[in-house]
């Protein structure tokens, strides 16, 4: 892997409509340059170490708001927010080339542009939006993942006729998760476990 890449030409090129908006550059290294408003910070971030993902993420600035900590949220995760049709492209972008460094910052000042607007004016609204949208997804994917782990112990457990595990396991898993199939398994493994 390439890791002489030039970030700091480019993505201050292709960001500089940030500075016409009333941010700075407060912070530039190799990997990593940072635009600050008065309440708003905007990071490029380039792991050149390990994965090579190139990414933006935008925040309320903690600091500046006397604050522990604020939620950034990159861009990804902007885009779904959006329902936009690139979403799916931007979940993780590998870069290993120069070009593709290049076309890759420039996709990205445009979809900033196109779909982070409310976050870069700071629109309270939209950053609460995000962090609730962040929270239902997370809520999802516990659900998901504890439903497949009990849907797997419950299957294990019916081969055996251990019907007190199979009430156990589905049990263990909000009922409107259980699909019919697994709401008939649960009856029938707790009428078979008396």
């Amino acid at each position: 892997m390439n890791t002489s890449l030039d970030m700091e030409t480019p993505a201050t090129r292709e960001f500089c409509f940030l500075e016409k908006q009333g941010f700075s550059r407060s912070e530039q290294c190799p990997t990593q340059i940072t635009y600050l408003s008065s309440v708003v910070r905007l990071d490029i971030l380039f792991d050149t170490n390990r994965s090579f993902e190139l990414d933006v993420t935008i925040c309320l600035d903690a600091h500046l708001l006397s604050r522990p900590s604020e939620p950034s949220f990159n861009l990804g995760e902007i885009l779904r927010a959006a329902a936009a049709p690139e979403a799916a492209r931007f979940r993780c972008v590998q870069i290993t080339t120069q070009s593709s460094l290049e076309l890759f910052l420039s996709e990205m000042a445009k979809l900033v542009r196109k779909y982070g607007g409310k976050l870069l004016e700071a629109d309270m609204a939209e950053f609460h939006r995000l962090a609730q949208r962040r929270e239902d997804e997370c809520q999802k994917y516990a659900d998901e993942t504890n439903l497949n782990r009990a849907r797997n112990a419950s299957a294990d457990a019916w081969k055996k006729r251990d019907y007190v595990a199979v009430v156990k396991a589905l049990s263990s898993v909000a009922a409107e998760l259980l699909s019919e199939s697994d709401k008939k398994r649960l009856i029938i493994a707790k009428h078979r476990s008396l």
